[in-house]
């Protein structure tokens, strides 16, 4: 029987954050047999058949979740960059996920809770980190992408409406909600300020959240995924144009562009040391801030997308299944144990890493000091999409 979770008003009171179009693994060595009478080349056609089976579904899976990220980035591998796809436009249902009915793209921890992007159902979900379930949602529009915790407040990105929704989590209702030019995507909280990717305008918004407005847009690199606010400035991934670009909060303006691998997708400052996933050729860049130069470049496991430092390592969360940490004093990354789940995005609390991974529609949570997969919260398990945006507290419309 699915769980429920408290009705409007009743949640816990706290105490006093695409897969773009990457290149397909190898084709496999699959053949089709020649038609011929006889046993013999029946059986041989039989096991070719198998063969390219065994090749053909891997390799389907994996072009399906290109295409699952294609919606999540607001873009369309068959069509031009920057394009938001049918069912994301304004005012348009986002395109359902296949398989789970949930799509969590993203994930923060703030006031107590932890914080969940549902790209699918248009929510952000509420989790107690203690109790590990969820507790509430709330509606933020036709698609949520992209949060942050800042100023008492949850950020969210809401790309159908063109939007960053602020919410108050102690009253559970909608703040305020900013417009910005296009779809925002990727969401980052520093230097005072909540930094917003758009994707289709290849620019970042800064807003002030004492005003909720947008008080400077920067002009960054092609197709830009994900942001990061570092001690040396503000660092945002540009996939297509397969570089890193470093905004000066002091000045609002591109300080440096730092080329890296192939479809750079999430990054992060951590150890004296900017570390960027490179998708497209399975790798880590590491980026030292002093001179922007790549000083390191680290093989992991296949399509690398999200992630975190926690108890002193870096940790990488894959597309493919697996998870890798790296050591900051060698440069070395090894296989995290049992980790067999898709890594959108990573928040940390402590020794705790929650993952959202989009595919199984769930929330993991990796104890980093123990390097095991404590717990996976099922979004499945509290209904569907249609349940959470029934029992979720509604939006209320506040736009500045």
């Amino acid at each position: 029987m699915a769980d429920s979770f408290p009705p409007h008003g009743a949640w816990p009171q706290p105490p006093t954050h695409p897969i773009p179009s990457g290149p397909s693994p190898p084709e496999g060595s699959g053949h089709d047999p020649r038609k011929s009478n006889g046993t013999r080349n029946l059986l041989i056609g039989l096991a070719a058949g198998l063969l390219l089976l065994a090749v053909s579904v891997p390799l389907l899976l994996s072009r399906l979740g290109d295409r699952m990220d294609a919606i999540s980035s607001g873009s369309d591998e068959e069509g031009p960059g920057g394009e938001l796809p049918e069912g994301l436009g304004p005012g348009d249902d986002p395109v359902p996920m296949p398989g789970a009915p949930f799509r969590p793209d993203s994930v923060a921890v703030g006031g107590g809770s932890v914080w969940v992007s549902d790209l699918a159902c248009g929510v952000v979900v509420r989790i107690d980190p203690a109790a590990r379930r969820v507790v509430g949602s709330l509606t933020v529009g036709g698609s949520a992408s992209g949060v942050a915790f800042a100023d008492d407040s949850v950020w969210v990105g809401n790309r159908s409406e063109k939007q960053v929704v602020r919410i108050d989590p102690v009253a559970n209702r909608t703040q305020a909600s900013v417009e910005v030019d296009g779809y925002p995507l990727g969401l980052a909280a520093g230097e005072g300020s909540i930094w917003a990717v758009d994707e289709s305008e290849g620019s970042v918004h800064r807003i002030d959240p004492g005003t909720n407005r947008v008080v400077a847009t920067v002009e960054v690199g092609e197709n830009p995924h994900y942001v990061a606010v570092g001690p040396t400035g503000v660092w945002v991934t540009n996939v297509k144009g397969e570089s890193v670009t470093r905004i000066d909060p002091e000045t609002n303006k591109v300080a440096a562009t730092v080329e890296t691998g192939s479809e750079p997708l999430h990054v992060i400052e951590a150890a004296g040391s900017v570390w960027v996933t490179n998708a497209g050729d399975f790798t880590v860049s590491r980026i030292d801030p002093a001179t922007n130069d790549v000083t390191a470049t680290i093989p992991v496991e296949v399509y690398p997308h999200a992630l975190a430092f926690a108890e002193g390592r870096v940790w990488v969360g894959t597309e493919s299944g697996p998870m890798s940490e790296i050591d900051p004093a060698t440069n070395v990354a090894s296989r995290v144990q049992d980790a067999d789940f898709v890594s959108i995005d990573m928040a940390v609390d402590g020794p705790n890493i929650w993952v959202a991974d989009a595919v199984a529609g769930s929330v993991v949570l990796v104890d980093a000091a123990t390097g095991k997969v404590v717990d996976e919260i099922a979004l499945a398990d509290y209904g569907d999409c249609e349940k959470l945006r029934e029992e979720a507290v509604p939006p209320t419309p506040q736009v500045v």
